[in-house]
């Protein structure tokens, strides 16, 4: 969860095995499933990037707490370890 107020600077995730070749990875909230990563595909184990500019929300203030979801929008992910997170500060 993100609190109210707070300011996004970014973040990774990644998983511990590639996904589908189509299999795709968005990072976001409710109703706004790709805000602080649109749908991309994830078939490597590099890490990938979010909030990292402003089509992203990169420094953009919550106007309420956030829980935050991983959406799939291809093919079905492979099961595995995935881990990541989103760095932010409340002034």
């Amino acid at each position: 969860r993100i609190p109210k107020g707070a300011r996004v600077l970014g973040g990774k995730f990644y998983y511990a095995t590639a996904q589908g070749a189509t299999a795709t990875t968005a990072i976001g909230i409710s109703g706004s499933t790709g805000k602080y990563r649109a749908a991309a595909t994830t078939n490597a184990t590099s890490e990938f990037t979010l909030g990292t500019d402003g089509t992203v929300n990169y420094g953009g203030v919550t106007t309420a707490e956030e829980e935050i979801i991983a959406t799939n929008a291809a093919a079905a992910w492979t099961a595995c370890a995935f881990a990541g997170h989103i760095l932010y500060v409340v002034d």
